[in-house]
């Protein structure tokens, strides 16, 4: 019996060049699965109305599932408590959304990260940074920064002082790992599985987001970086994850992980992956046995 599902994104996105909308609904089909893209701006919830609810103008039945492109937690709370299964959680996107909230979780997962501490109420000035990370550069983030912006190298106290009056106090200090300036391994996991991956890489920042101007090339992933991704994402909760892993010396360390993670990454290699069609086949197989 076919499926239907829905692929919500912020109106935003349509001021991307390169959208997947298309390219969702082909593979999507190759599943047996109705999608239809719809955007968060467009949706009221009506509370009391159980089996529907008004998208685009229109009172429309509920999906067999819903694909979350961006973090609307109000929206996707709601598809939950009516027991539609989201990709990904609302949980799952919050807690990748916050970098900290992130790293806590990864932390107790005994997953290598970056040695890591919150910037609340300025209980750090820079020569206590420096004394704990034990080094005059560290890096500075706002806790809900994305695509490597708003991502900072601070080599003094003066340079610290004008982030966070930028920042504001919603940002974390995190160890800088020198032997992965420029560059790191983007990991893309699905249901626990190893779907693709690609090395980024920049000559002129230290950040090497594809996003940003960062290169990529193929990776040759190997089981000591396959592991940390595939437990990182299952740490946060997330069926589909890019996990961002930092050259830490002879070993790897988890600098980020996205819950809404793009594919336009992949596009630059000549072989090229297929994620939507690995995401499609990990969602038949859960919504199928529900």
């Amino acid at each position: 019996m076919k499926k239907t599902g829905w692929a919500l994104y912020p109106k935003s996105t349509l001021n991307n060049k390169n959208q997947a909308f298309n390219w969702l609904e082909e593979e999507a089909r190759k599943y047996d699965i109705d999608l239809q893209v719809f955007f968060f701006e467009d949706i009221l919830i009506p509370a009391g109305t159980k089996g529907a609810c008004l998208c685009a103008g229109e009172l429309r039945q509920l999906p067999d599932f819903v694909l979350m492109r961006g973090y609307e937690s109000i929206i996707s709370v709601y598809f939950e408590m009516r027991g539609i299964p989201v990709f990904n959680t609302n949980e799952s996107m919050v807690i990748s959304r916050n970098k900290m909230l992130s790293h806590l979780h990864l932390s107790c997962a005994d997953i290598p990260t970056p040695h890591t501490v919150y910037l609340s109420g300025g209980a750090y000035d820079y020569e206590h940074l420096c004394s704990l990370f034990g080094n005059k550069k560290f890096i500075i983030k706002n806790i809900e920064g994305s695509k490597g912006e708003n991502v900072y190298l601070v080599n003094s106290g003066v340079e610290m002082k004008e982030v966070l009056e930028k920042e504001g106090e919603r940002c974390l200090a995190q160890e800088y790992i020198e032997t992965s300036r420029g560059k790191d391994i983007r990991v893309w996991v699905i249901g626990g599985e190893i779907a693709a991956s690609v090395m980024r890489h920049s000559d002129t920042s230290f950040k090497s987001n594809y996003s940003l101007g960062g290169r990529v090339a193929p990776f040759e992933m190997n089981r000591e970086v396959g592991d940390i991704a595939v437990r990182a994402a299952r740490a946060i909760g997330l069926d589909f994850a890019g996990v961002d892993i930092l050259f830490a010396g002879s070993s790897y360390t988890v600098c980020e992980i996205n819950g809404n993670a793009g594919f336009r990454t992949l596009s630059c290699l000549p072989q090229k992956t297929n994620l939507p069609a690995h995401l499609f086949r990990y969602i038949h197989a859960v919504i199928t046995k529900c």
